[in-house]
């Protein structure tokens, strides 16, 4: 079965496709996700035009959900050509080794939840849910008014 590649308008050269490319694994880098070699390869080949979004995710399902991929002539993969030197391949050399030095991922900052000393007749640096929980609990307000009057 023969496929012809499509490219979206803001995909038609390569280093549109590059751009967008390089915006992903940019965004993955956040979460310390580095494509693999053979990722980064399926990418060249769409840098280069060979083959089109819809045929790396159909790759991608083959790689890791064979259960739910389309068949391999579906859209089928041209054949590799050994020796090809594709575009952007330097570039995107570069940015794997920029990505493997980056430092080590950390998931998300821990936030202080304690509150602290208000006036209030509870506890200083006691956690705002607890406060809350114990103005329920004794049906007074979890801060007193600013004037000193009644709520």
């Amino acid at each position: 079965m023969c496929y012809t590649p499509q490219f979206h308008e803001e995909e038609q050269t390569p280093a549109q496709r590059w751009e967008t490319v390089r915006w992903a694994i940019c965004i993955g880098a956040s979460d310390r996700a580095v494509p693999s070699r053979e990722m980064a390869q399926l990418q060249l080949r769409y840098i280069a035009g060979e083959i089109d979004q819809v045929q790396v995710h159909d790759e991608l399902m083959r790689w890791y959900r064979p259960d739910v991929a389309p068949a391999a002539d579906v859209r089928p993969l041209p054949p590799e050509q050994p020796g090809r030197v594709y575009p952007y391949a330097a570039e995107m050399v570069a940015l794997m080794q920029e990505m493997n030095e980056l430092p080590p991922y950390v998931p998300y900052t821990v936030m202080d939840e304690t509150v602290p000393s208000l006036g209030s007749p509870f506890e200083a640096d006691q956690p705002m849910s607890d406060l809350f929980s114990l103005s329920v609990l004794l049906d007074t307000p979890a801060f007193p008014p600013a004037s000193g009057g009644t709520p």
